[in-house]
């Protein structure tokens, strides 16, 4: 099957821009290109994502309609995950959409985008089940996630990485965010954030390592901290804040995406594990220093090219698979402390090492 595609007009009324893919950081890297592909037309694209991300949908500029897709859960039976799947193909199909762009991919996606009944069905050539697609367009080469998904421009004639785009919280979500820090007596002190989490365990620096940078922020720089994480994750916060020796300095911050967002755009720092709200950050203007280890810089490097710190132990040797370390994870343990603290106080114009 060979790239095959049309331009789209900017004239046609009913179009919906599809990124369904789960993972925080894989939708913010397409934030742009999604952005990109509203912009071309001259009514407002109505957008199909993740539920998770519905609020972050809501902000990106010349967004129409944000139509929520609920990946199956664990407290979900699969005749309730089945009816979602179906009432939603439905009423895709009864918006009468002219085109459907499919950005995220996977089977999820390209069989509502069939279901839609639209005439134009654009999607990526290597995707699975490509020929439902009426316009099939290639990857090509391009390494870094936002390359790949910048290529889908080309059915609106304009090839290549788009004009970056700073999200902006919502008025509502800086109102949430004021309450919780007014809440714990925070008034409107200078924050730093960290997050210690990963998706995978053998992307995390120890959390003993980020509870003594979190003590040297407020002693050296007078900064408390925001220790975010996602639902679950509670205990393994606390762990943290309970190694440090102030623990009143440290705040668990465990909120809907938009409040993380508007946590990040007042921030005057963010200290991370490589993970989707590094990726949030980079949205915004709070300078990030992140530890890399074994994810590979030239795909998932933060697409925002000022301010941004990457720090990494040691490189993988080639025996190294994802997940399967053969080299004592020293391109996470390798990066110390000092190495951290050296990094975050550049952007903070304060000598924290010493």
């Amino acid at each position: 099957m060979k790239e095959r595609f049309a331009t789209l007009s900017p004239t046609l009324p009913r179009v919906l821009v599809m990124m369904t893919n789960h993972h925080l950081g894989n939708f913010v890297l397409s934030v742009p290109v999604v952005a990109a592909l509203a912009a071309h037309f001259r009514a407002p694209a109505d957008l199909l994502v993740d539920g998770r991300h519905a609020s972050l949908a809501a902000a990106i500029p010349g967004a129409g309609r944000v139509t929520v897709f609920t990946h199956g859960k664990k407290d979900r039976s699969s005749l309730a995950t089945g009816l979602h799947f179906v009432r939603l193909a439905w009423s895709l199909r009864r918006s009468r959409y002219d085109a459907v762009i499919d950005v995220g991919g996977g089977i999820h996606s390209v069989t509502l985008a069939t279901a839609s009944g639209a005439p134009r069905r654009v999607g990526f050539l290597e995707f699975r089940r490509s020929g439902l697609y009426t316009d099939r367009i290639s990857v090509g080469p391009h390494e870094h996630v936002f390359d790949r998904y910048a290529q889908i421009l080309k059915c609106i004639g304009r090839p290549g990485r788009p004009p970056l785009v700073r999200l902006r919280p919502a008025a509502g979500s800086n109102a949430v965010l004021d309450r919780i820090l007014q809440g714990a007596g925070w008034g409107s002190g200078r924050l730093a954030v960290i997050h210690p989490g990963a998706g995978y365990a053998f992307r995390r620096w120890p959390k003993e390592r980020f509870a003594l940078v979190a003590d040297r922020l407020a002693e050296k720089a007078g900064l408390r901290t925001c220790l975010v994480g996602a639902p679950g994750e509670e205990a393994f916060l606390e762990e943290i804040r309970a190694a440090m020796t102030r623990p009143s300095d440290a705040l668990l911050f465990i909120q809907p995406l938009d409040v993380l967002l508007a946590l990040l755009d007042r921030a005057a720092l963010l200290l991370s594990n490589e993970s989707g709200p590094t990726h949030l950050a980079a949205a915004t203007d709070v300078p990030i220093v992140t530890i890399f280890g074994p994810s590979k810089e030239s795909r998932w490097r933060p697409i925002r090219p000022e301010n941004v710190t990457i720090l990494r132990g040691a490189d993988c040797p080639p025996e190294c698979a994802w997940g399967k370390c053969t080299a004592d994870l020293k391109c996470v343990m390798n990066v110390t402390v000092d190495d951290m603290l050296r990094a975050a106080g550049k952007y903070l114009a304060t000598d924290l090492a010493s």
